[in-house]
């Protein structure tokens, strides 16, 4: 089997016996591959943080045949970002982000656009103090860069683009006036879709997340799990979790 070399991103981690650790990974190149680290789990010479769902890695491994899995027989941690798992609520947000790339993407399919966001995510996450803001903002930004997130700059019935006007009705995330709709009945108020539309257009360290509160980041990104959801059929399962983190 010839050898390949990668760059790499982990997106999620299963255990396979008493010593093998196998690892669903979004390449530079090849897009979203599964690859098995064979003895890792009792290894005392390579880092088991390899592994681990966020991390970083350069490797060299044996292309698997017929479905089988790639083997890993080479690798180099190139981050890993400790600071993240120092914070519950870090860890949540990088769960999801890891999680909405790997249920929307297919395998061998690849992205260099999907990798580059993701690595710049997990960077960004790493030095926010504000994770549940990130989490929003990958998400628009994620959705953006598909090409399947709406229009929210303008009432869907009227075309008004008055920012202290407009609500989003629904988790299809139409856009409503106060003029065409009931205020009492939106799903995000007018603070919370204005920072859904400053995700779309500008970095988040160029957003004052901290003129929006947890209540405006919940009910912004509550609809947004539910478009993705609705969406790809999916249920992602760090959802439930990471709005429970922002509400608490």
């Amino acid at each position: 089997m010839p050898q390949q070399r990668e760059t790499g991103i982990v997106l999620s981690k299963q255990s396979s016996g008493e010593a093998d650790n196998i690892c669903t990974i979004y390449t530079k190149h090849s897009g979203k591959d599964r690859f098995v680290f064979r003895g890792l789990k009792k290894s005392t010479k390579r880092p088991r943080t390899a592994s681990e769902p966020g991390t970083t890695l350069d490797m060299v491994y044996y292309t698997g045949r017929g479905g089988s899995f790639s083997t890993v027989s080479e690798f180099d941690i190139l981050t890993n970002y400790s600071s993240i798992r120092k914070s519950s609520s870090k860890i949540f947000s990088l769960y999801f982000i890891l999680e909405l790339v790997d249920r929307t993407t297919g395998f061998s399919d690849s992205n260099s656009r999907v990798f580059n966001l993701l690595s710049a995510g997990i960077e960004t996450l790493s030095n926010t103090e504000f994770p549940g803001h990130f989490s929003l903002f990958f998400a628009v930004k994620y959705l953006l860069m598909q090409g399947i997130f709406p229009d929210t700059g303008r009432c869907s019935w009227c075309g008004n683009t008055e920012p202290e006007k407009l609500v989003i009705e629904n988790s299809s995330l139409r856009i409503s006036c106060i003029n065409c709709t009931d205020m009492k009945s939106a799903a995000v108020r007018s603070s919370g879709r204005e920072l859904i539309n400053k995700c779309e257009k500008l970095k988040l360290d160029k957003i004052d997340c901290i003129t929006y509160s947890n209540r405006d980041v919940l009910s912004a990104l509550t609809v947004i799990i539910e478009y993705i959801n609705s969406y790809y059929s999916i249920k992602l399962k760090t959802g439930p979790m990471l709005l429970s983190d922002i509400q608490s």
